[in-house]
């Protein structure tokens, strides 16, 4: 169905221009409401945020003011006192032996078969006993062979001939130094 608009020309473009206008003036004014809105909400986040910024600020002095130089003291004083029980912790594992460094080497040097039975070390003497079993006069020479070539590790090692004696089922015994700053942990590799 095909519309006919009887108004003259002139009538016609004026109507228009008006829904045009109208159009423009409708759009105008929701945009000047969507903005108005969108300040009124900025101002109202503004006004809420200072006000907590005010509120925080006071809260703040008043812990500044409760917190008292003596508490501050007190917290020092254990601050220190922890501080030192750290240095003394520090100090004697700086002082302690590095066992580990003997027994690594030490772990090494034992060829297979052989069992060590005890061990026994004086950090203080710095010296190393150790008593086992060996399947064969060899591997009993092959064990103090390995001690006394590492040089880097143990030093003076006593040999009784005891431990060659027999060729088979040897039983064991030696002492051995540990070399000077194996034991200490700056040496420790």
């Amino acid at each position: 169905m095909k519309r006919i608009n009887l108004l003259p020309k002139p009538k016609q473009r004026e109507l228009a221009g008006e829904r045009v206008l109208y159009g423009f003036t409708v759009t105008i004014i929701i945009s000047v409401v969507i903005l108005l809105l969108g300040a009124l909400v900025q101002f109202g986040v503004w006004a809420y945020l200072n006000q907590k910024v005010k509120s925080s600020e006071v809260q703040i002095e008043q812990l500044k003011r409760v917190a008292s130089k003596s508490e501050n003291a007190e917290i020092k004083g254990q601050i220190i006192k922890v501080n030192g029980v750290l240095q003394d912790f520090t100090t004697l594992l700086n002082k302690s032996p590095q066992w580990s460094v003997v027994l690594t080497a030490f772990v090494k040097d034992v060829p297979n078969g052989v069992r060590i039975t005890e061990l026994d070390a004086d950090a203080t003497k710095k010296e190393v006993s150790i008593s086992g079993f060996s399947p064969t006069r060899d591997a009993v020479i092959d064990l103090y062979n390995s001690i006394n070539a590492d040089k880097d590790h143990f030093i003076n090692i006593n040999y009784p001939l005891e431990n060659v004696t027999q060729p088979t089922d040897v039983k064991f015994n030696f002492t051995f130094n540990i070399a000077d700053g194996v034991l200490s942990k700056g040496d420790a590799k």
